[in-house]
């Protein structure tokens, strides 16, 4: 067990405001090493943790027992991929993306709908402000997030792109009869 950096007992406050949480300093310490143990090839600091740590708790659950069911290596590594870390990201794409690959085969998906599903599911995730990973809370498996973050994707995308008959007399627009090169 490593001991409690000093820039994180106060934020051990942010648990659990006017409670007092015995070995919370030790606890949020055995995340980081536990995590740092998982992800060695790239760092988040220690207070950037914490703090994602806090933010992501369930409210209507007691402090140490929900930091006892916190994922600390999967939210490490959400944590790092929010930041944009370059190793983070790729490490999602190494360990985790042949989860989404299994989904969206199961679902019908052909190989290039599959890495074209990839694409768009790899800029939800990590672009913007925030970045979509940043709404993973640690209390499941990372690659269960994953799994079912590509399949309501894929299949929200199936909805939108469905084709819908059009009618007949939609298709003889009279703008369309004045313009040869529309009416080719």
């Amino acid at each position: 067990m490593c001991a409690m950096p000093r820039g994180l007992t106060a934020l051990t406050a942010m648990f659990a405001p006017g409670q007092e949480v015995p070995g919370l300093d030790a606890l949020i310490a055995e995340l980081l090493e536990c995590a740092r143990a998982k992800w060695p090839d790239f760092a988040v600091a220690d207070e950037d943790f914490a703090r994602y740590t806090v933010e992501r708790l369930p409210a209507d659950v007691e402090v140490e027992a929900a930091l006892r069911c916190v994922r600390a290596a999967d939210l490490y590594l959400a944590c790092a991929c929010a930041r944009g870390n370059e190793a983070a990201l790729r490490a999602v794409e190494t360990y985790y993306f042949h989860h989404v690959d299994t989904a969206l085969r199961r679902l019908g998906r052909n190989p290039s709908e599959v890495d074209e599903a990839k694409q768009a599911l790899r800029e939800k995730l990590f672009v913007g402000d925030p970045p979509k990973i940043a709404t993973y809370s640690g209390q499941g498996a990372l690659s269960r997030w994953l799994w079912v973050t590509s399949v309501r994707d894929a299949i929200r995308t199936r909805e939108r792109t469905r084709e819908v008959p059009a009618e007949d007399d939609l298709l003889e627009l009279p703008a369309l009869a004045n313009d040869p090169e529309l009416s080719y």
